[in-house]
């Protein structure tokens, strides 16, 4: 009950001095506050605005629009369509390290489930369910993703990477 009177007794001394009309007549008084960085202020969000898991690409990386989806890339990387039976495929590379994905009706899950080579992780990549594949034992050569598009499904994949080049398979999939 005192603190509710406090505030209550603050209030009204705010009141009685001017409240926000003092603050807004008084434009020397306003410049005690920070503005905040851009883009907090301008409505402009950080990363891609699909992106439900929180993942935000470094500023270097620049967007790349497929056939079939949008993926941010880092800098030297580039996108490498290929040539499909009965699914859009392609590569990310950056001239050493090769990612490619199967976009299609046939695209499935990239282990099955209980293999004991791999550890499966599941979060939302695009507002859809995902499963991050990355191998556990010496015998597993496979880090992935598989995104559950529903109708067409997306694989992206690459073999025998190193932890990094994993963990940054991962992050160019939370970009799509």
């Amino acid at each position: 009950v005192k603190i509710l009177l406090l505030f209550v007794a603050l209030f009204v001394i705010w009141v009685l001095f001017g409240g926000r009309e003092r603050y807004e007549a008084d434009p020397s008084r306003q410049g005690i506050f920070m503005e905040p960085l851009a883009p907090v202020g301008t409505g402009e969000t950080y990363g891609p605005s699909n992106s439900s898991n929180g993942f935000a690409p470094p500023t270097t990386w620049k967007l790349v629009k497929t056939d079939e989806f949008e993926v941010y890339l880092p800098a030297g990387w580039s996108f490498v369509p290929l040539q499909g039976i009965d699914s859009y495929v392609g590569e990310f590379t950056s001239g050493t390290t090769t990612f490619t994905f199967d976009y299609g009706h046939y695209s499935t899950h990239l282990v099955r489930e209980g293999d004991e080579r791999y550890t499966v992780t599941y979060e939302e990549i695009d507002n859809k369910d995902a499963e991050l594949v990355r191998p556990k034992t010496a015998e597993g050569t496979i880090t992935g993703v598989y995104i559950d598009s529903g109708d067409k499904d997306l694989t992206l994949t690459g073999a025998e990477l190193s932890t990094a080049n994993q963990d940054l398979l991962f992050n160019i999939a939370r970009t799509i």
